[in-house]
């Protein structure tokens, strides 16, 4: 006599089968989506007056996540430009609202007519959105370097870590943080090395400007809760506003303590912001100025007319970050 099976029998089987025709279905569902995101924020990009683009979007990851791979990508806006031979986009079929951006092989940037060559293989940028704030961003990487493709300098770090988020009721104020460690630069001075930059600011200033003039037009301006640097036996803090003046110059007054700061002028004169020949006197006067308050100096660093100043020692010039029309040749 033989025995039926029990329905029941079937039951788990049928019951993972659907489960797993309906992820299926929610997976498939979201590359759809990811495929008219990247199309829509292509032209809202362009109906600004930018430009972006890219060759193919294909998705792939099935079944453990979802994977846009974007090849031949390209954007820019006035002043600058970007590209990168592929893109992959990572998101979550249960949370599409948080997306994971990387890029693996070296990619491309032009700022003001300067060509960079970007080479950061484990770098990633996540962007989620949020209830409050609307938008959340989270950078980091490990070792990376950006090296001029005119071969006149590069910058280098051992790690790095960046956030940023708009205040929660002020869209106009976006905060920063910024953490980078074991720091190295070439360019046409001595080597610079930095063992690590600690960064707590907030930007704010008129929202979907385009250009860096606009902003300053605008009122925008920096406020730093916190920079921290660390060179050699030197270590410096710094707190303050800063905005850009008339001629296109940082300016503004920070509360700055500074510990040792003969290494940090040579970290300065290395980045060109003392010149070769005045950085022995600068460091020898602000070591006495140290040496005068007990080791430290705990005074404003001044940013005024293009230059910078603290414990009345002129440290070196500032670079000038735009050009008014009138100016220009």
């Amino acid at each position: 006599m033989t025995s039926r099976a029990s329905p029941w029998i079937f039951a788990p089987a049928a019951l993972a089968l659907a489960v797993f025709a309906a992820y299926v279905v929610l997976w498939n569902r979201g590359a759809a989506e990811m495929r008219k995101a990247v199309a829509s924020w292509t032209e809202d990009v362009r109906s600004r007056g930018g430009e972006a683009g890219y060759k193919s979007l294909k998705a792939e990851g099935f079944p453990f996540l979802l994977r846009g791979v974007v090849d031949e990508v390209t954007l820019a806006d006035e002043g600058w430009a970007w590209s990168a031979p592929r893109l992959f986009i990572d998101v979550s079929p249960f949370a599409g609202n948080r997306a994971i951006l990387s890029v693996r092989e070296p990619h491309f940037l032009t700022l003001g007519g300067t060509k960079l060559r970007i080479d950061a293989p484990d770098g990633r940028a996540s962007i989620a959105g949020d209830a409050g704030r609307g938008w959340l961003l989270d950078v980091e990487s490990g070792p990376a370097k950006i090296e001029r493709l005119d071969g006149r300098g590069f910058v280098s770090a051992r790690s790095f870590l960046l956030s940023a988020a708009p205040n929660a009721v002020n869209a106009q104020r976006i905060f920063f943080g910024v953490d980078a460690r074991g720091i190295a630069a070439q360019g046409a001075g001595a080597p610079l090395d930095v063992e690590a930059v600690e960064l707590a600011f907030a930007i704010e200033g008129p929202v979907g400007v385009r250009s860096l003039r606009a902003w300053r037009d605008g009122g925008g301006r920096l406020d730093i809760q916190q920079a921290r640097l660390a060179t050699g036996s030197a270590h410096a803090a710094f707190a303050g506003r800063l905005v850009l003046d008339e001629n296109g110059f940082p300016a503004g007054s920070l509360n700055a303590e500074i510990a040792n700061p003969a290494p940090l002028v040579e970290a300065l004169s290395a980045a060109g912001l003392v010149s070769g020949s005045g950085a022995a006197k600068t460091a020898a006067a602000l070591t006495l100025a140290a040496i005068a308050g007990g080791g430290r100096i705990n005074a404003p660093l001044s940013l005024e007319e293009g230059a910078a100043a603290v414990a009345g020692v002129r440290l070196g010039a500032l670079p000038r970050l735009l050009r008014d029309e009138a100016s220009q040749p």
